[in-house]
């Protein structure tokens, strides 16, 4: 309300900050994460425009290096002192591969305050996936993944112990069908997810894998069609 703005507004800053980097395009992190963060805990986000993955292995593969926007926005975010940042970019764990997290939460731990924690979209997805017991997740991947990215997505966590029961593509409807996947991503606005079930699966949860996704229109639309019940869905 305009009642509960003004008073957040006038106690200040909050004394709890989150780091949050995201795509440049992408509005949903920021609202969803907004809407769920607790009283004297605020949200500071640090816009990447680098394609996945958003840091380079190097040719040992035993260590990784932050693109520039990755560094930049690390920086910027350490003046904040956050008391954690994630990199909120499902495409950059998967596209870097087993190890790609760790090595990524090594090398941005320099150039952040002594203490931050740091996490990744991968690292978070399993461990939800874990504390809820599941052991064969559907997911439910963005129109703009090609079908490149959906093996890798497969390959991604069946390499951590969750192999996908299956892996569904949501689709944009309406006058979206059937366009490109790299022109779609900056309609993550208008995602409608439409999971078609040929059969029922023994699955034990469903999940979404990308930031850009609303997951307000997706949990309702896979609660409705999913064959399990109940219903766990997580993101």
């Amino acid at each position: 309300t305009t009642d509960e703005a003004a008073a957040r507004a006038a106690a200040g800053p909050a004394p709890v900050r989150l780091g949050l980097f995201i795509v440049g395009v992408e509005a949903a992190p920021e609202t969803e994460w907004a809407a769920m963060a607790p009283p004297g805990v605020s949200l500071h986000a640090a816009r990447v425009t680098a394609p996945a993955p958003w840091a380079v292995w190097n040719a040992a593969r035993d260590a990784v290096e932050p693109v520039a926007d990755l560094a930049r926005g690390a920086a910027q975010l350490a003046g904040l002192r956050p008391a954690a940042v994630t990199i909120a970019h499902s495409s950059s764990s998967l596209a870097g591969g087993p190890g790609w997290d760790a090595a990524l939460r090594a090398a941005l731990a320099p150039l952040l305050p002594a203490g931050t924690r740091i996490t990744t979209n991968g690292e978070d997805c399993l461990a939800a996936l874990r504390a809820l017991g599941v052991e064969r997740p559907c997911l439910v991947l963005p129109p703009w993944f090609a079908p490149g990215m959906v093996e890798t997505a497969r390959a991604w966590f069946a390499a951590a112990g969750l192999p996908p029961a299956a892996i569904l593509s949501a689709r944009l409807e309406g006058r979206w069908r059937g366009t490109p996947p790299g022109r779609l991503y900056a309609e993550a606005s208008a995602l409608a997810l439409r999971p078609s079930i040929a059969t029922a699966m023994s699955v034990s949860a469903w999940g979404t894998t990308a930031a850009g996704c609303p997951t307000g229109s997706a949990v309702p639309s896979l609660t409705r069609t999913s064959p399990l019940s109940p219903t766990t869905v997580t993101r």
